[in-house]
Protein backbone atom coordinates (compact mmCIF):
# COMPACT_ATOMS: atom_id res chain seq x y z
CA UNK A 1 0.00 0.00 0.00
CA UNK A 2 1.81 3.61 -0.66
CA UNK A 3 1.66 6.21 1.49
CA UNK A 4 0.97 10.04 1.54
CA UNK A 5 1.34 12.68 3.13
CA UNK A 6 -1.77 14.20 4.67
CA UNK A 7 -1.60 17.00 2.99
CA UNK A 8 -0.84 15.26 -0.26
CA UNK A 9 -4.25 13.20 0.31
CA UNK A 10 -6.48 16.36 0.72
CA UNK A 11 -4.64 18.44 -2.36
CA UNK A 12 -5.51 14.46 -4.39
CA UNK A 13 -8.88 14.80 -3.06
CA UNK A 14 -9.68 18.30 -3.97
CA UNK A 15 -8.79 17.54 -7.46
CA UNK A 16 -10.57 14.05 -7.90
CA UNK A 17 -13.72 16.26 -7.07
CA UNK A 18 -13.31 18.66 -9.06
CA UNK A 19 -12.89 16.93 -12.20
CA UNK A 20 -15.65 14.36 -11.11
CA UNK A 21 -17.89 17.41 -10.88
CA UNK A 22 -17.82 21.13 -12.05
CA UNK A 23 -19.90 22.16 -9.84
CA UNK A 24 -17.08 22.10 -7.24
CA UNK A 25 -14.70 25.23 -6.62
CA UNK A 26 -12.42 26.36 -3.98
CA UNK A 27 -12.69 29.99 -2.42
CA UNK A 28 -10.43 31.54 -0.20
CA UNK A 29 -6.59 32.85 0.05
CA UNK A 30 -3.66 31.63 -0.86
CA UNK A 31 -5.42 29.26 -3.28
CA UNK A 32 -3.01 30.69 -5.70
CA UNK A 33 0.26 30.50 -3.99
CA UNK A 34 -0.65 26.86 -1.93
CA UNK A 35 1.16 27.96 0.77
CA UNK A 36 1.05 24.61 2.36
CA UNK A 37 0.18 22.36 -0.86
CA UNK A 38 -3.23 21.65 -0.37
CA UNK A 39 -3.97 23.59 -3.58
CA UNK A 40 -1.59 22.69 -5.20
CA UNK A 41 -1.63 22.53 -9.14
CA UNK A 42 -5.41 23.59 -9.05
CA UNK A 43 -4.77 27.19 -10.64
CA UNK A 44 -3.21 25.38 -13.72
CA UNK A 45 -5.43 22.72 -14.13
CA UNK A 46 -8.91 24.18 -13.65
CA UNK A 47 -8.12 27.54 -14.90
CA UNK A 48 -9.21 31.23 -12.88
CA UNK A 49 -12.56 31.79 -12.35
CA UNK A 50 -13.72 34.86 -10.20
CA UNK A 51 -16.97 35.20 -9.07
Amino acid sequence: MAQTVFIEAINQAIIEEMRRDENVFMMGEDIRRSVYGATANLLSEFGKKEF
